[in-house]
């Protein structure tokens, strides 16, 4: 167990659940500031240790923060109590939108994907650490079925928070949210040595 820092604040982190690193801290900037203060439903996807429910309990009624793997959702239930933001906090074990009934209920959805694309030694890793970070062959094992389900629970006029990398080909997740009625624009971009990490911003028109 760690402790990971952010804006002064302080996260329980477990030792088998993502460390909160750039492409958490871009999503948490962005819903500081993009998304106002009077959302009603919050969905985060993969919450982990939870840094992102907490950035959006700050804003929103209710958030509901899902993870696949059980140790996250303990993390994350753990930082909320210890933020004080346990009542606005309802912490769900389970795959993606799996636990939902597919109803458009959700005023926001944020979603740090599984975006690295996995090699053969990848497959050395236990898999309940690795599921934090790979995206399967290509990057976008978990991004494109996160694609397939999500806009079913999103209301019209809803808003996605998504992050991207350059190496799972972020083209074709624009292209993708487009034919599902979304307007959708890029509105932070960081770049490294290795690769690049947008934040992609999707609205619900249809």
């Amino acid at each position: 167990m760690k402790v990971a820092k952010f804006r002064g604040r302080g996260y329980v982190v477990f030792d088998d659940v993502y460390d909160p690193s750039d492409d958490s801290f871009m999503l948490a900037e962005a819903i500081e500031r993009i998304v106002p203060s009077t959302i009603g439903l919050s969905l985060d996807v993969g919450c982990g240790c939870g840094i992102l429910t907490l950035f959006l309990a700050e804003k929103s009624k209710l958030v509901v923060a899902v993870d696949v793997n059980p140790s996250a959702t303990k993390n994350t239930a753990i930082n909320a109590h210890r933020s004080g933001l346990k009542h606005k906090v309802q912490v769900v074990a389970g795959d993606l939108l799996a636990p939902f009934r597919f109803k458009p209920i959700f005023d926001l959805v944020v979603f740090n994907p599984p975006y690295l694309p996995e090699d053969e030694h990848d497959l050395l890793v236990p898999d309940r650490l690795r599921i934090a970070w790979s995206g399967g062959r290509g990057g976008r094992r978990v991004i494109d079925a996160f694609l397939s389900t999500f806009h079913r629970v999103v209301k019209p006029g809803g808003l996605l928070l998504l992050v991207q990398s350059s190496l799972s080909n972020c083209s074709l997740t624009i292209r993708k949210l487009r034919e599902l009625g979304f307007e959708v624009e890029v509105v932070s971009c960081r770049r490294f040595f290795y690769e690049s990490l947008y934040l992609v911003k999707a609205v619900r028109v249809v």
